[in-house]
């Protein structure tokens, strides 16, 4: 729901986070059961939180099923900051064994991050974003984007001094691409 200019899935999908029903992801979950799968399962949302009354439907049926099959599964999925805001949220990833987050912080800069229009990363600090996930018991994986427009010379540095305040290293560095079909491409 967001209008980060760098984002490829705007782009390709628009801002409305494509979802599954509460029925069509416990389903899901059962069919794996029912093949014998037991384990990890990146559960593949867009963006987790994009759609929070959703997510909260889709978690609390996902609880329920997992209570009643002894919990074979643990999860790890992809959300923005913004999910430190959720306290319900965090709560049901914590009943349902979520035990990976991947959040692009992107930025050490709050200003580069406004530019880029992925403000929504500036309502929470990353150490407070971090430290609040981790408390529900899951341990944040981050991204970080070097090379965005008016990012200062000591930006590679920001990024080290936001690993320093957070304890979460990055598990993808990468440079800025404008990707086709994006705002920034287009600008």
């Amino acid at each position: 729901p967001f209008k980060c200019e760098f984002c490829a899935q705007i782009a390709i999908f628009g801002q409305k986070p494509r979802t599954k029903s509460a029925r069509q992801v416990v389903d899901e979950l059962q069919t794996l059961y029912d093949l014998g799968y037991r384990g990890m399962i990146d559960f593949g949302y867009d963006n987790l939180i994009g759609n929070v009354a959703h997510t909260e439907e889709v978690l609390a049926a996902m609880s329920t099923w997992s209570r009643e099959h002894g919990h074979p599964f643990c999860f790890s999925t992809e959300a923005t900051m913004n999910l430190a805001r959720l306290p319900k949220v965090l709560e049901l990833m914590r009943e349902n064994d979520f035990r990976y987050v991947f959040i692009g912080i992107e930025s050490g800069e709050a200003d580069v991050l406004d530019r880029a229009q992925k403000g929504q990363n500036t309502y929470v600090r990353p150490e407070d974003a971090v430290r609040i996930i981790n408390s529900y018991g899951m341990v944040v994986n981050t991204g970080v984007i070097l090379g965005f427009d008016g990012e200062s010379p000591k930006a590679a540095e920001h990024v080290l001094d936001m690993v320093q305040r957070t304890g979460a290293f990055p598990s993808l560095v990468l440079p800025l691409h404008a990707l086709p079909g994006t705002d920034l491409s287009k600008r």
